[in-house]
């Protein structure tokens, strides 16, 4: 489980809390021709503080559909994970969630 109560992961909202008047962002992975399966694996599991199951999960959608979005949060927060996993080489995105996703 995430260490980190005011992060709100795609698939589990409901494990996590955040303040209703903070604008949500997309933390979306892209896949590249460098990166083995394994080391995005683990990269997830250390951004993301979860479990080897989930983060192989996340480096399968990665490796099948080119890219994944693996977390939203608030911007501060967003980045500090993008920059994680930014840090062995994968193009990571930032970007605004819509506001049907922000509720």
């Amino acid at each position: 489980m995430n260490t980190r109560p005011e992060m709100q992961a795609v698939n589990d909202p409901w494990l996590f809390w955040r303040r209703p008047y903070e604008p949500l962002y997309h933390v979306k992975i892209i896949n590249n021709a460098v990166n083995t399966d394994e080391e995005v694996m683990l990269i997830c599991m250390a951004a993301l503080d979860c479990d080897e199951q989930k983060g192989y999960a996340i480096a399968a959608a990665v490796a099948h559909d080119g890219a994944c979005v693996v977390a939203r949060a608030p911007y501060h927060e967003a980045e500090e994970i993008a920059d994680v996993i930014r840090a062995i080489g994968l193009k990571v995105f930032v970007i605004p969630a819509s506001p049907a996703e922000a509720s």
